[in-house]
């Protein structure tokens, strides 16, 4: 089957030190222009959506730029929140699930304020401790949705758990990260406010329903621009898996590579190089 490239879409390799977040966001006190501002020059501030997978790039991003609304800087998961007017979720009201499913409680976590800023991450109250009986079943759930992997392989012991939680979501209405994900892949074939412009930082921690969801939404977007480094991708245990990065349709010459590193000693690359060349599946940066 031959794969279909959409012209508009790029992807930028920015192994360690070589100044990807610059060559994103630019550097204000060095009086350097970063893509997004260039992009927001030419579509307009209001045009151009920016996320990311993590909190802290999402605030280090929105920190170098100027011109674009704040409600355009975030998470994914915050840009889904907001499209989808601000839904409750389940975070903070595990208690309720307790309640009707003690064999399969599940720790209550903090409650967020509806329609705040949104930044959320599944990150910030990562599962999988096992501190509660239903804690390992949510955690492995949720990274086989994240995955994308059809739920006739799921094992059968998840089932249970998944049909229990799955009503109780859908009789309170209340939502987790992972369905705001899945329901704006159903219901938004453009990405909220119609950018023309899409940027996505950290694709290498991507998982591979963000990346279909960001597929999607570049489609109809003059630009979709996704940067990352195959070889930095360390939340494997959260979902996120790199080669929803490195196969991602993109035209050969649309891939761009920073080459220099600013921060990382020669023999200190060397060897680190040498070691990753382990993987199997990587992208080759010169």
């Amino acid at each position: 089957m031959t794969t279909q490239f959409n012209e508009n879409t790029f992807l930028l390799f920015g192994p360690p030190g070589t100044g990807k977040t610059t060559w994103l966001a630019g550097n204000k006190e060095k009086g350097i222009q970063g893509q997004v501002e260039r992009a927001a020059s030419v579509y307009g501030g209001s045009s151009v959506l920016v996320c990311s997978f993590t909190k802290s790039a999402a605030v280090e991003i929105a920190s170098r730029i100027d011109g674009i609304p704040r409600e355009n800087i975030g998470t994914l998961h915050s840009v889904c929140y907001h499209a989808l007017d601000c839904p409750e979720l389940t975070e903070g009201n595990e208690a309720d699930f307790n309640r009707l499913h003690s064999n399969w409680s599940l720790p209550v976590r903090a409650k967020r304020k509806k329609g705040g800023s949104g930044d959320h991450s599944p990150l910030d109250d990562p599962f999988g401790d096992d501190s509660t009986p239903g804690e390992k079943f949510r955690s492995e759930v949720d990274i086989l949705r994240v995955r994308r992997i059809p739920e006739d392989k799921w094992p059968d012991y998840l089932m249970s758990f998944h049909d229990a939680f799955t009503k109780w979501k859908s009789d309170t209405g209340f939502m987790d990260f992972t369905d705001l994900l899945t329901k704006c892949l159903d219901d938004f074939d453009t990405a909220p406010g119609r950018p023309a412009a899409i940027f996505y930082d950290e694709a290498q921690d991507a998982s591979q329903i963000q990346a279909d969801l960001l597929r999607q939404w570049g489609k109809n977007a003059q630009r979709l621009v996704l940067a990352g480094d195959d070889d930095q991708a360390i939340f494997f245990w959260a979902g996120a898996d790199a080669d929803s990065f490195l196969d991602f349709p993109c035209p050969k010459e649309n891939k761009k590579y920073l080459r220099q590193s600013h921060r990382i000693p020669r023999a200190v690359h060397d060897f680190s190089t040498e070691w990753i060349k382990q993987l199997p599946k990587r992208e080759e940066k010169d």
